[in-house]
C-alpha cells in the first residue's frame, strides 16, 4: 500500500486524540487573525475497531486508504504511556501505610510484587515520602 507502519499509527492518533504538535493554522478573512486548530475525530463516533478502520491514511502514490485495508485491527490492552529513570522502564507504585512501620509494609510489598509474574524480576528503589 506505500504506507509505514509510523504513518499507519500516527494516523491513529491524530485521529482519535489529536496531534498538537502540528497544529493547523486557520486565518480569519475578516481580521487577518490566525489562529492554531488541532483537529481529531468525534470520540463519539470512533468508540469502535469498526469505525477505526475507516480512517484515512494518506498513501504517497497511490491516492488514499483506510487504517482497516492496511491491517488488522484489534482491541487490546497496553501502556497509555511509559515512564523511564535513566533510561529504564518505571513505575510508581503507592501505598498506604498508616498504623504501620515503614519497614514492615517496604518488605510485604517487595515481596507481592516479587511473587506477581507479572512484577517478578524487577528492581526497586524505594523513596518514602
Amino acid at each position: 500500500m506505500g504506507i509505514s507502519a509510523r504513518i499507519a499509527a500516527q494516523a491513529t492518533l491524530d485521529g482519535t486524540v489529536g496531534n498538537i504538535n502540528v497544529p493547523a493554522v486557520w486565518v480569519d478573512g475578516g481580521n487577518g487573525e490566525a489562529y492554531y486548530l488541532v483537529t481529531q475525530y468525534d470520540d463519539k463516533r470512533i468508540d469502535d475497531t469498526e469505525m477505526l478502520r475507516t480512517i484515512p491514511l494518506r498513501a504517497t502514490a497511490r491516492g488514499t486508504v483506510t487504517l482497516g485495508s492496511y491491517g488488522s485491527i484489534r482491541r487490546s490492552t497496553g501502556p497509555i504511556a511509559i515512564e523511564r529513570n535513566q533510561l529504564q522502564r518505571a513505575s510508581h507504585v503507592l501505598m498506604q501505610t498508616e498504623g504501620r512501620d515503614l519497614g514492615t509494609a517496604a518488605a510485604e510489598l517487595e515481596t507481592k510484587l516479587a511473587s506477581d509474574p507479572r512484577t517478578a524480576g524487577s528492581t526497586s528503589s524505594s523513596s518514602a515520602r
